[in-house]
């Protein structure tokens, strides 16, 4: 196929770059792996830069490149006169940047996407049973919450590839069983790794994830929803109590202990979900409408809960910390054509199938966005979550890759 892109040396470097976030990301359980995130965010930014000037050149959706590119740099200027420390903006500003890779992506076919979030998926599965084999919590610790300081904790959030990989590889199903079948056993992994550190947001993404299902089922298969999402929850069901006996047998959980823990803690209303509202709720009483118009910028630390953090929990709320209404426009105006294009139909299955599991991608992640999850991390989170966006409301214009195939 006729490329117009940058192709060849600058697409290796694109996608080994893409791999220095995943694994970089993946791997900061591990020892040592936290001194690699510099260089990782400085690759990040001089290709994201690449990224911009072909999207120019190409004509390639070049005025919302700009519109990322301004955003990011004046957020950094505006961190920078707002007191932030370097490290900070730096960090910050690459997540901003990702957003450049993230136009990018269109330029390849579903297969070499699917590729790459099956590699994330075995990458986070793999750190993960690392990082735990190599830092154990006990029991006590896990119902008592004392393990969130620990990095296998924080390992848990390498589990971001689980909603759009199930729904990528369902869009594909009937031409691909097998990642389909994968696609499944990694959302009971990751239910049950994040429930032995009783996080309750996996649960409420999988409520999510079931409604995106059932539509995507809807519309790309045509068949009865009630029938087929109850298959698929049964079948998950059944993979996370296999899983979970495993795990009592091989790392001696008490696997009922933590169902009652998990259950009391959706029952409070004074943990970490209310704390996300208030934390978002005291900053913004404190702030002043210029700050709510253009942000305070990049790697600026706030004090909603009474101690420094350089973001909000929240994602709408984070975005106006670090940019005022800008980014919050943008991301309105994504949502709305998004759900404007919710019709859209093409002669190209696989770009067709692909834009309506995206679509089925942002039914799944708004609502989570909106209320608990700010996705803000160098990892490919950020830029996967407007990549949906960028697939669902334009589609692909794929130069690499074959037009009509089987992820």
């Amino acid at each position: 196929m006729k490329s117009n892109s940058n192709g060849g040396i600058f697409d290796k470097l694109f996608w080994l770059d893409m791999f220095l976030l995943l694994f970089g990301y993946s791997c900061l359980g591990l020892p040592g792996m936290s001194q690699f995130r510099g260089p990782i965010c400085g690759m990040t930014i001089i290709v994201g830069l690449f990224l911009y000037m072909y999207c120019v050149k190409a004509k390639f959706h070049a005025l919302l490149a700009t519109y990322i590119v301004f955003i990011a740099f004046s957020g950094a200027l505006l961190g920078w006169l707002n007191g932030a420390r370097t490290t900070a903006i730096v960090l910050d500003l690459t997540i901003y940047i990702s957003m450049l890779h993230a136009i990018y992506l269109l330029c390849f076919s579903p297969e070499i996407i699917f590729r790459y979030l099956k590699v994330a998926c075995i990458a986070s599965v793999f750190c993960f049973a690392i990082t735990y084999v190599l830092n154990p919590v006990s029991m006590a610790s896990v119902i008592s919450r004392a393990s969130i300081a620990s990095e296998s904790f924080v390992a848990t959030s390498m589990c971001w590839p689980m909603i759009i990989v199930v729904l990528f590889a369902t869009a594909f199903k009937d031409r691909n069983k097998k990642n389909a079948i994968y696609a499944y056993i990694y959302w009971a992994l990751a239910v049950v790794f994040n429930a032995m550190y009783l996080k309750r947001a996996i649960f409420v993404e999988s409520v999510l994830l079931i409604v995106a299902l059932a539509w995507l089922y809807r519309r790309v298969y045509n068949k009865n929803i009630i029938s087929t999402v109850l298959r698929l929850v049964l079948l998950v069901i059944l993979l996370m109590i296999l899983i979970m006996v495993a795990a009592k047998v091989v790392f001696q959980y008490d696997v009922w202990s933590i169902v009652e823990r998990i259950v009391e803690r959706f029952n409070q209303v004074d943990e970490t979900g209310t704390v996300r509202f208030i934390e978002s709720q005291n900053y913004f009483s404190n702030v002043d409408f210029f700050d709510i118009l253009f942000g305070k910028g990049l790697g600026v630390v706030h004090n909603g809960l009474g101690k420094q953090n350089t973001a909000l929990h929240i994602g709408i709320t984070n975005l106006i910390l670090k940019s005022g209404i800008f980014m919050i426009l943008l991301y309105i105006f994504m949502v709305l054509k998004t759900f404007r294009n919710i019709r859209y139909t093409s002669y190209n299955q696989s770009e067709w199938r692909l834009r309506m599991a995206s679509t089925a991608v942002v039914i799944a992640s708004v609502p989570s966005f909106c209320l608990y999850s700010n996705t803000w991390s160098t990892s490919p989170t950020f830029c996967f979550m407007w990549y949906v966006f960028f697939m669902a409301c334009y589609g692909g214009k794929w130069l690499y890759g074959k037009d009509d195939i089987a992820i």
